[in-house]
C-alpha cells in the first residue's frame, strides 16, 4: 500500500496476503494509505496483528489520513476469527471502530423460494425489487422470514440454521456461536436453533 502524494496525484491498489502464517501481517508496512480493507473478518486468524499494523498504515507520521475497514460474512467462520470479531464488535469504543451490520434484506433482489416440504424451487425466486429496480427491504425481509418459517418446521434444523447464517437479519444471529464449524456440529445447531426459536 502506497501513500497518495501531491506529486503524482495517483493511487495504487495492492492486495496483501495476511492470513497464511503468524508472520504474514508483518508484510503490512508503510504509511499514508487512504484505505485498508481486511476481508473475511470472521475467518481471519490474525486480526489483532493486522489491526495493529493497519492502524499505522492509514497514518502519515502520527496524523490519521485514511480508514481501516473490516468486512466479512459467515460462510465458514473459525472460532478464533469469530472471537476476534465479537471482541471488536463489543469493544468498538476501545478500538475506535464505527460498527455497521448490513442485513440480508439490503442487497438480495431475488430471494429463493422453498416448497412446504423444504425443497428448493429451482430457478424460481421472489422478486423483491421496487418500481425503480431497488431492493424493497420490507418485501425482502418478509420473503426471507417466509423461507425460515418453512425450514424451521423440518425435523433436521440444519437447513434452517444455514439459511439464518447465510441470510442474516440480525447481528445476534451471527455472533452467538463459538465453534470452528458453522455447519457440521449438530449439538451447536440444536443449541442455536433452540435459541432462535425462543427469541
Amino acid at each position: 500500500l502506497f501513500p497518495y502524494t501531491t506529486l503524482f496525484r495517483s493511487s495504487t491498489i495492492q492486495s496483501v496476503e495476511t492470513a497464511f502464517s503468524a508472520k504474514s501481517p508483518s508484510k503490512l508496512e508503510g504509511q499514508g494509505a487512504r484505505a485498508v480493507i481486511v476481508d473475511e473478518l470472521f475467518k481471519h486468524p490474525y486480526v489483532e496483528e493486522v489491526r495493529s499494523r493497519g492502524a499505522a498504515l492509514v497514518k502519515e507520521f502520527m496524523q490519521k489520513k485514511g480508514s481501516l475497514y473490516y468486512v466479512g460474512s459467515l460462510s465458514d467462520a473459525t472460532a478464533k476469527g469469530l472471537k476476534n470479531a465479537l471482541d471488536m464488535w463489543q469493544n468498538t469504543a476501545t478500538y475506535g471502530i464505527i460498527p455497521l451490520f448490513v442485513d440480508a434484506s439490503w442487497f438480495n433482489p431475488f430471494i429463493p423460494i422453498y416448497n412446504e416440504d423444504g425443497s428448493l424451487q429451482h430457478d424460481k425466486y421472489t422478486d423483491v425489487r421496487d418500481q425503480y429496480g431497488y431492493v424493497d427491504r420490507k418485501k425482502a425481509r418478509e420473503a426471507l422470514l417466509n423461507n425460515r418459517r418453512i425450514l424451521e418446521k423440518l425435523p433436521n434444523k440444519k437447513a434452517f440454521m444455514e439459511d439464518c447464517l447465510q441470510y442474516p437479519l440480525d447481528i445476534n444471529e451471527l455472533l452467538d456461536i463459538a465453534t470452528d464449524s458453522w455447519w457440521e456440529d449438530e449439538t451447536v445447531l440444536d443449541r442455536k436453533s433452540t435459541r432462535l426459536n425462543s427469541s
